[in-house]
């Protein structure tokens, strides 16, 4: 599963590569945007989800942008120390949108989290940490590269706050999956379906 999960990565990482920062960034806003929009529409059917996977998948796409800078530095011109005083930079906005794209993820996690699920919450929550150390990491060598402002990169606080918002719905055992047992009624017929929680 591991291996099938990393082929499906390959075609994105590979994109990556060859992108500008902006690029990185519209392709990182749209994959959050996607993954929200799945997880809002999985809220009616929660039986086929893995959300575990799609964050990882996220995560992989954060570092793979993350790693392109150091080649993209090496040939590009970036902004100069001289400029760090400059209010605004070029890639702020790009940068405010993607991040800004995470809070909308990490809400849609929230509403997915809060629901009956039948897979395990610890995966999804490691991934979630991954994530959030992800996004972290990318916003501060994007600071420190001089791409984004002190201004934009403040923002990347803010949507980790929201994640760890998602992580503490995940973390909570009670949407453990568990497993449905009808009651008996008369004759021995089940009149009742009652959901019971597997011990932990």
């Amino acid at each position: 599963m591991r291996f099938i999960r990393i082929l499906l990565t390959i075609p994105t990482i590979f994109a990556t590569v060859n992108a500008t920062p902006a690029d990185d960034m519209q392709s990182l806003e749209a994959s959050c945007e996607n993954a929200a929009s799945i997880l809002n529409a999985s809220l009616n059917n929660t039986m086929g989800m893995n959300t575990s996977s799609l964050v990882q998948n996220l995560t992989w796409q954060v570092g793979a942008s993350k790693a392109n800078l150091p080649m993209i530095n090496s040939t590009e011109a970036s902004i100069s120390p001289d400029q760090a005083d400059d209010p605004i930079r070029p890639l702020d906005s790009d940068y405010l949108e993607y991040i800004g794209s995470v809070g909308t993820l990490s809400e849609a996690l929230v509403r997915r989290g809060r629901i009956f699920h039948q897979e395990m919450n610890l995966p999804v929550y490691d991934a979630l940490r991954g994530f959030a150390m992800g996004v972290q990491a990318y916003g501060m060598q994007l600071r420190d590269a001089f791409m984004i402002s002190e201004d934009a990169y403040i923002r990347t606080f803010t949507a980790g706050s929201y994640i760890v918002d998602a992580q503490s719905v995940w973390a909570n055992k009670a949407n453990y999956p568990g497993q449905f047992r009808p009651q008996q009624g008369a004759y021995g017929r089940p009149y009742k379906v009652k959901y019971r929680l597997r011990a932990l």
